[in-house]
């Protein structure tokens, strides 16, 4: 079966998200794409209907509205990456809960093995959102840089997917419960290098883990709409919970 990973669609009647690890939450609707490559022809499996193939990635803008907490910091408009396959983003006003990518994908049955993302895809994701700021892909708020290719943001939406439904120990471009490669050799060249450093941090012990976390980085989760990977700015307090330090601090260690 296929999922319009991307597409505008209508669903059910916006429902409410709760968790006490919530940073705040917000309503949100999609407002098309920004640089956004198609023909990918992503493929993963264990989706709970079977595989699932998607053409299209890259960077979605969302318009914001009715922000409580840590939302309250973002602007109208978001630039966010998607992290749940099961569903599609919505042209209609969702509501969408600020929460860490432990307590994604809402609901939890569209994810590897039903249940949430748990540890080890949240380092993936982190790794791979980083490994895509230091080479210069997208800024602090996930927003394309100077110069910055749609092939370039294409590559970084495989990088997620593959964060988040490779199996095996290793990111990689084929192979494994994840392909993420594809004819775009542009595409492809960029998913390696991003690809190459993710699995360098991964190899990082797990003790080191806060040295190249993106702070803010958080799921905005839905249980109607498709959740999005975004960077929010959060209190105090809640960076000192997940252990985020801000983006030069990896870079700074890397060089030592």
């Amino acid at each position: 079966m296929k999922y319009a990973i991307f597409a505008a669609a209508a669903v059910a009647a916006a429902g409410t998200v709760a968790s006490a690890d919530s940073f705040g939450s917000l309503e949100m609707k999609y407002r098309g794409g920004g640089l956004l490559q198609g023909g990918l022809g992503y493929q993963a499996d264990q989706i709970p209907s079977g595989s699932v193939s998607s053409g299209t990635g890259g960077e979605l803008r969302h318009e914001t509205r009715n922000r409580t907490g840590a939302a309250t910091n973002l602007p109208v408009y978001v630039s966010s990456f998607c992290i749940e396959l099961g569903q599609v983003t919505s042209g209609s006003w969702r509501t969408f809960e600020v929460t860490s990518i432990l307590n994604a994908p809402n609901p939890e049955t569209n994810s590897p093995g039903g249940s949430g993302y748990g540890e080890t895809v949240q380092r993936r994701i982190h790794s791979v959102v980083r490994a895509a700021i230091d080479a210069g892909i997208i800024d602090a708020r996930l927003q394309p840089v100077s110069g910055t290719t749609q092939q370039e943001m294409a590559a970084v939406q495989l990088g997620i997917w593959e964060a988040i439904w490779e199996q095996s120990g290793t990111l990689s471009l084929a192979g494994g419960t994840s392909t993420a490669s594809t004819t775009n050799s542009a595409v492809n060249s960029a998913l390696s290098g991003i690809l190459s450093s993710a699995n360098n941090f991964m190899a990082l012990e797990a003790s080191e883990f806060g040295t190249f976390k993106v702070a803010g980085l958080v799921a905005l989760a839905s249980s109607n709409a498709q959740d999005q990977l975004a960077i929010v700015p959060l209190p105090p307090a809640a960076f000192a919970g997940l252990g985020l330090l801000g983006v030069a601090g990896v870079a700074r260690r890397l060089r030592k």
